[in-house]
């Protein structure tokens, strides 16, 4: 029982890695195309939006690349992405909740992985 709870949690661990890979990936691109490429027409968008949305995207790729190193406060950080974004509320959650599944779920499992060794330990 306890190989197949490790390997699933290394499993989920690996989906997880992925999606944090190409989640930093986009968050750097995005943050960047928003300086660097111009937006027409150009009086849409000011400058202090753009840096926002940039500021938003370094936030996401660092939490994202804290996810991949295994520091749950990368998970917080992930989830201010729909801030960035005009999106809808329907896609915020679908958002939020997807990134807490596919980030949040190994986590905890860790944490009761460990919990239930440290009870097992004391007894």
């Amino acid at each position: 029982m306890k190989k197949d709870i490790s390997s699933i949690t290394r499993l989920l661990f690996r989906l997880s890695d992925a999606v944090a890979w190409i989640l930093l990936f986009f968050a750097i691109a995005w943050g960047l195309g928003a300086q660097l490429i111009d937006v027409v027409p150009p009086a849409k968008i000011g400058l202090g939006d753009r840096w926002l949305v940039t500021d938003l995207c370094a936030i996401v790729a660092l939490g994202a690349f804290l996810l991949t190193r295994r520091r749950a406060i990368g998970l917080p950080l992930v989830l201010l992405l729909p801030l960035a974004f005009n999106g809808n509320a329907a896609q915020t959650i679908f958002y939020l909740l997807g990134a807490l599944v596919v980030f949040g779920v190994p986590l905890v499992a860790v944490l009761l992985t460990a919990s239930h060794r440290n009870i097992d330990y004391a007894s």
